[in-house]
């Protein structure tokens, strides 16, 4: 009867423990999905690229292949074309299977069979995550990481079990109704007690493996912390990074590639360039828009990696506090 109120609050906290580690699961599955689904949509949109970089390859290396048979190239340079059609070939076969591996992984997070496929839209230039205060973003992490709720109630649990090992719970102390037959033949009923003296053992390896036990999980929740702190740390620097780098595309880099290839198709229509410098800055043009693709792929995947960081989606965690100004909805 003295126990039952201590073990009622240790089962409820091992009862939350439990349903916290049961939701992380469900959380880390969901960034899972999304970091997997951001992968294959963007590998999808970048093996367009890949086939127009083989096209145009191809092209550049057929008429070489035609101007060594007359003379007009020499033979290094027919191997260097020949070598580059190679390599753009085999990032294409690259790419496939990276699309292979990525859907198969996706089917298998999501549990569908093997014959599901799902329609990946081709658009996903989506820069909506801008600079945030970087303690705001670490006091967020602290707060809903469920990781962390789960070893502060393991710290508890712990702090909850050294209560059932106090020295009284030694005694096997035991009472109700006893009965005896007497010499004379009367029966004898009324309460009875029993117990034990606990003199040699009273739980002191018991509590000192509790205790160490404690120490370790407040350890452990201290590095755990200190490990969050670095995870929001990358997570939001690596995104301010990857937001420098779309900017440098957006504004600089392709527009560059697109006058350049504008200026190209000019010249060569008043043939002042051949076909070959052409084919050679329009596939310059296709690369920076592939590599444009893989650095949004790269923003996207730290988003997903930022918002596990975080233990939630940024925008409904900020939504949840006060501290939401300049936030943009």
């Amino acid at each position: 009867i003295f126990l039952i109120p201590l073990r009622t609050r240790l089962a409820a906290t091992e009862f939350e423990q439990t349903k916290l580690k049961v939701s992380n699961e469900i959380l880390n599955l969901a960034f899972d999905v999304r970091e997997t689904y951001y992968e294959l949509a963007s590998e999808k949109k970048k093996i367009s690229y890949i086939q127009s970089v083989v096209e145009l390859t191809s092209i550049s290396s057929e008429i070489v292949s035609k101007q060594i048979n007359i003379g007009n190239v020499n033979t290094l340079e027919f191997q260097l074309s020949q070598s580059r059609l190679l390599e753009a070939e085999l990032e294409l076969a690259k790419s496939q299977a990276e699309i292979i591996r990525l859907s198969e992984k996706l089917n298998r997070l999501l549990g569908f069979n093997e014959d599901v496929c799902l329609i990946i839209p081709d658009y996903l230039d989506e820069i909506d995550y801008q600079g945030f205060d970087i303690c705001t973003l670490e006091s967020i992490a602290l707060e809903e990481r469920l990781d962390l709720q789960v070893a502060r109630f393991e710290i508890a649990r712990l702090g909850r079990m050294l209560g059932l090992k106090d020295w009284w719970t030694y005694t096997n102390l035991q009472g109700g109704l006893a009965g005896e037959r007497d010499t004379d033949g009367t029966n004898l009923i009324g309460p009875g007690f029993s117990g034990e003296l606990p003199i040699f053992n009273y739980g002191q390896a018991a509590r000192m493996r509790l205790f160490s036990q404690l120490r370790q999980a407040q350890d452990r929740f201290a590095e755990q912390e200190i490990r969050v702190r670095s995870e929001v740390r990358e997570a939001h620097k690596l995104l301010m990074s990857y937001l420098k780098i779309i900017s440098d595309y957006q504004n600089r880099l392709l527009p560059m590639q697109g006058k350049i290839s504008a200026s190209s198709e000019e010249l060569y229509n008043v043939m002042g360039l051949g076909v070959d410098k052409l084919l050679e800055n329009k596939r310059m043009e296709v690369v920076a828009n592939q590599n444009y693709t893989e650095s949004i792929k790269q923003y996207l995947v730290a988003r997903v990696k930022l918002d596990r960081a975080l233990g939630g989606y940024l925008f409904i965690l900020l939504a949840q506090r006060e501290c939401i100004q300049g936030v943009s909805q």
